[in-house]
């Protein structure tokens, strides 16, 4: 391709003059401020043809493309900037491997140490909550007896001193729909399991214990609780018992002579229920999952001995959630413990 010469070379020899510099000062000047254009945005003019600079119409048709141009490269020339600054600023702000495993060791040990207290607190406050249910659910029980009770203003319908334990199981069953009674151990073994106490509590052995209430039989309702039933037989609910003291951890107390001592006591019980709002499920304690709460012929309390939970059950039902227990070893005194 035959090159140009530039324009600062002045016109060919046969162009020279004032007549044809007046007559193409228009196109003089549209050649000059194009190749200035042309230089700023760095295009080569060593390629352009001679009829790019015949006509104005030529000469902005050219300037756009080339302005195109210079935009289209100005873009590639920015987006492979900012691809560079990128990938420093990602050098810069990447982990080493070392700083990720020390990071991931950190989290385990905070794991390790929040999530068992964080797992008990849930489980402490969804057995709460089952334990408000159902001590509401046996007063509503009791209170829908006393409708079907022909006048009678007080739970002893139910829990009628005549009764054996399972009749009153039977009778308090049908207030709960879809439950199931269970007279012993030898008709629904499974359900039996053992329960630790809310203490070190001996039953006189002088070792930690456990019970599994097998002499009660056991309404168990739709929602998996059980409810264990123990009918008292004092007439009109009252009567003076006489039992022999323990001291706190179930062991007997003896006098001087190294008798048992014997304690009168009134009683206004008509019966006890002992609940275990989760079943089978663990934890299957006094104090946490299983409680006692107390008949009377007209309230239900929460009338339990310490190892049965007392202290918990108060707290939950004024909404405290506190659940008040303590570990042992099962066949352990103790010194021992």
């Amino acid at each position: 391709m035959k090159k140009i010469k530039k324009l600062r070379t002045g016109p060919p020899p046969e162009k020279v003059g004032w007549t044809y510099f007046c007559t193409n000062l228009f196109d003089i000047i549209i050649k000059i401020c194009h190749n200035c254009y042309m230089k700023l945005l760095k295009i080569d003019l060593e390629d352009a043809k001679p009829e790019d600079y015949t006509s104005t119409s030529l000469f902005f048709t050219k300037a756009s493309e080339a302005e195109k141009i210079h935009y289209h490269n100005a873009s590639r020339k920015q987006n492979y900037h900012n691809y560079r600054l990128t990938s420093y600023r990602l050098k810069k702000c990447a982990f080493t491997l070392a700083e990720v495993l020390i990071t991931l060791g950190i989290i385990g040990v905070v794991a390790a140490m929040t999530l068992p207290t964080l797992i008990q607190k849930h489980q402490e406050k969804e057995l709460a909550v089952r334990v408000r249910k159902i001590y509401s659910d046996i007063n509503n029980a009791l209170l829908m007896s006393q409708k079907d009770s022909d006048g009678n203003i007080d739970f002893s319908t139910v829990f009628n001193p005549d009764n054996t334990n399972y009749e009153t199981a039977q009778a308090f069953a049908k207030y709960f729909n879809g439950s199931k009674v269970c007279k012993n151990s030898g008709q629904c073994q499974n359900a039996y399991h053992k329960l630790k106490y809310a203490k070190y509590y001996t039953l006189g052995t002088g070792q930690g214990a456990e019970t599994t209430l097998g002499s009660y039989p056991i309404i168990i309702l739709n929602n998996g609780a059980m409810l264990y039933i123990q009918q008292y037989n004092n007439p009109d609910c009252y009567g003076m018992n006489s039992y022999e003291q323990t001291d706190e951890n179930g062991d007997p107390v003896y006098d001087g002579d190294k008798n048992p001592v014997v304690i009168t006591s009134e009683n206004t019980m008509c019966g006890y229920i002992y609940i275990d709002v989760n079943g089978v499920k663990k934890p299957n304690r006094f104090g946490q999952d299983a409680y006692r709460i107390g008949i009377t012929k007209t309230r239900v309390l929460p009338n339990a001995q310490p190892y049965q939970g007392r202290e918990s059950l108060k707290n939950i039902l004024t909404g405290n959630d506190k659940f008040v227990y303590e570990d042992y070893t099962v066949g352990e005194s103790k010194e021992q413990e």
